[in-house]
């Protein structure tokens, strides 16, 4: 039950989260990785009094070029100010933050760069309780 009220909360958000200009320009999501290419993100989070910490990581044997992850929280999730939530040319990066006690809540985290000369956009969900 708590998986299916995951997933549909998941939809949910997806389907109103935004991109933000710099994802657009990209000609649009494939969810593809590129081979050798590991992302390394919690599927769930449990918060310890409504602290959250995870960390979001990404493995490739060639260089990625102008990598960048992009952090967007639901209103139930506090993750800091704006700039906080544009992490760029870092492989790995703790997360900090918190969710509104008794609640659940999802950050979304869309991971963007170039690998030679082929761009890739992919986006995954962190489920917060």
């Amino acid at each position: 039950m708590r998986l299916f009220l995951g997933l549909l909360f998941a939809i949910a958000f997806n389907a109103s989260a935004c991109f933000d200009e710099r994802f657009h320009q990209l000609g649009g999501p494939s969810g593809a990785l590129p081979d050798g290419v590991e992302l390394n993100i919690p599927v769930v989070v449990e918060g310890d009094n409504g602290q959250i910490e995870f960390t979001v990581d990404i493995d490739s044997p060639t260089d990625i070029e102008e990598l960048a992850f992009k952090l967007l929280p639901n209103p139930r999730v506090d993750l800091g100010e704006e700039e906080d939530l544009l992490i760029v040319g870092k492989k790995s990066h703790l997360v900090k933050g918190q969710v509104t006690p008794g609640t659940r809540g999802a950050v979304r985290v869309l991971v963007t760069g170039r690998i030679g000369d082929k761009d890739f956009l992919t986006s995954r969900f962190v489920m917060v309780m």
